[in-house]
């Protein structure tokens, strides 16, 4: 028996895309709510049949998170008519790279995806033409520290940006995410805020729970990155937005673990956010759907350390207020997030502000459940966690600075047992250096990609060498 994921409706409303798909019998649901989009004047503007396209692109990629239990087949319905086999060949290699994490944990080497169905009549559907008056970037918001440093910098080289402050029933409740835009308006002043809310009813349901054991899996993964992109286009083009402006870090390209039953694969839990999958994209978008429109991230050329160099330059109000935890707004302090983010935080920021204004007065390094996380991050264990993380090297750094301002744990001795001084200032000099060659591979606009060299790099070297004299002492 074929196991399928079909989509059986969808609806373009005036404010609002919604699909319901049969999954082996079940039936699920998703609706994408756009504050600033009419689609009915867009349909107007492009046509019926772009618009459709477009959102066959939306559907397919919310219906990728169907794959998760274990699917032959995705099919979607009225819509196939417009998947090609370049965009089939682009949902298998996204669903390939992004579900790896999804075999390793639950021991599925080399699973194969499940085939996108292709039914187009005709040999190459042309792009949509994109022309902005002028240059403005939407810049994707999502209320963390990366946020922050992403609009700041597109600000400093006086990059005209919007904002599109983006949240998903999955990351919890509504109103909580909703005061992200409440940041986002004294992080860009000029700017407009843009909304975008995805309502998911399968990644927040019990099925692993109740079904599990029958797929014969524990976790679900979704392709949220890509997911995302394509969902902001129809504003992109409805408003007249010339790029899309992403917050993903250096760090995103590095896997967590090489997988031995995987002819030892990378399995990167960023990869949906790394470079190869940025150029991907991008590519595909302008060759198939919509050419004009740039893709890129902001922080692609920085290290996590470079990051928290320019994070410390702001404002300590606008800081204080950032939250990355994807558990408990604003803060777990139990998750591999929030105790990488406290690490770094009391590293390169005001360490008592830190533990009193952000979490709540308490150390989190006298959480015992908290050790694990931290061994892994600093690379003593088979694999650091599944989460937005950076290196082993640069935690090690983090946590020989935090020894320097007091913090002499004694989770933090071990984890720094056997490391010498000159392990500290090797990272600190190598990350805090931008690498012009792959600064030169990220397709950043030229105002940012010369800012960078010329004006930030010298920062970044001048913050190395104060981090040695610091480690020195």
């Amino acid at each position: 028996m074929t196991k399928s994921a079909v989509l059986e409706k969808y609806h373009i409303e005036k404010d609002r895309l919604f699909f319901e798909a049969n999954v082996m019998g079940r039936v699920f649901s998703t609706s994408i709510w756009y504050k600033n989009v009419d689609f009915h004047k867009l349909e107007r503007e492009i046509g019926r049949y772009d618009l459709e396209r477009l959102v066959a692109h939306i559907a397919a990629f919310e219906m990728n998170k169907y794959g998760s239990l274990h699917l032959d087949n995705v099919h979607l319905g009225d819509l196939t008519k417009y998947v090609d086999e370049s965009f089939a060949n682009l949902w298998h290699e996204i669903f390939l790279n992004v579900w790896g994490q999804w075999r390793y944990e639950n021991n599925l080497p080399h699973d194969k995806p499940p085939k996108l169905i292709a039914n187009s009549k005709r040999p190459k559907h042309e792009p949509i033409s994109q022309f902005s008056e002028e240059p403005v970037a939407l810049a994707l918001f999502g209320g963390g520290k990366d946020s922050l440093v992403s609009t700041h910098l597109l600000s400093k080289v006086g990059l005209v940006h919007d904002i599109l402050e983006y949240s998903s029933s999955i990351y919890g409740n509504r109103a909580e995410q909703s005061d992200v835009k409440a940041l986002a308006k004294v992080a860009s002043t000029e700017a407009y805020i843009n909304e975008l809310v995805v309502f998911d009813d399968f990644l927040d349901s019990p099925i692993i729970e109740y079904d599990g054991q029958e797929y014969k899996i524990h976790t679900l993964a979704a392709a949220e990155t890509p997911a995302s992109l394509f969902e902001a286009i129809p504003l992109a083009i409805y408003s007249g937005y010339s790029s899309l402006a992403l917050g993903h870090e250096k760090s995103s390209n590095y896997p967590n673990l090489n997988w031995l039953a995987e002819e030892s694969a990378p399995i990167n839990h960023q990869w949906g956010k790394s470079l190869e999958a940025q150029m991907l994209l991008a590519s595909y978008l302008d060759e198939h759907l919509l050419r004009g429109l740039d893709y890129y991230s902001t922080l692609m050329p920085l290290s996590d350390p470079a990051i928290f160099t320019v994070l410390e330059s702001l404002s300590w109000d606008l800081v204080k207020k950032a939250h990355s935890c994807n558990v408990s707004k604003p803060w777990c302090r139990r998750c591999a997030k929030c105790v990488y983010v406290w690490l770094f935080y009391l590293a390169f920021l005001d360490a008592e502000k830190v533990r009193d204004e952000v979490f709540g007065g308490e150390n989190l390094f006298d959480v015992e459940e908290n050790h694990d996380i931290l061994r892994m991050l600093a690379g003593k264990d088979v694999q650091t966690p599944f989460e937005c993380v950076g290196q082993p090297g640069e935690t090690l750094l983090a946590l020989a600075l935090c020894i320097k301002k007091g913090f002499d744990k004694p989770i933090v001795k071990e984890l720094l047992e056997g490391h010498d001084i000159q392990d500290f200032i090797d990272t600190a000099t190598s990350q805090l250096d931008i690498d012009i060659t792959f600064l030169r591979k990220c397709n950043l606009p030229e105002l940012l990609s010369e800012y960078f060299e010329t004006k930030l790099n010298p920062i970044l070297k001048q913050k190395a060498v104060s981090i040695v004299e610091a480690l020195k002492n």
